[in-house]
């Protein structure tokens, strides 16, 4: 049995990103981020609701969390089609 090696390339650090974070309090980074991950949910939700104007917010809301909670080892043909999708 052959083993591959994956190889995971990073982005550069952000030198002036980590002097601003480091300059705020735990609390407000928690804050930042909260922010940020609501940004890119909303984006996800809304390429969902472009693709199948059909469904209900809830069901909507489902494909987002399927979308970024991936179980791992199992591969359903709804995570197949909604990371197809995006």
């Amino acid at each position: 049995m052959e083993q591959t090696k994956s190889v995971v390339v990073l982005d550069p650090i952000d030198w002036q990103q980590m002097e601003l974070l480091a300059r705020v309090s735990p609390a407000q980074r928690l804050l930042t981020m909260m922010a940020a991950s609501e940004f890119a949910l909303a984006g996800l939700r809304g390429a969902f609701q472009r693709r199948y104007p059909e469904l209900s917010p809830s069901q909507i809301n489902m494909r987002v969390l399927a979308y970024v909670t991936p179980v791992r080892g199992i591969e359903t043909k709804e995570s197949i089609c909604v990371k197809g999708m995006i």
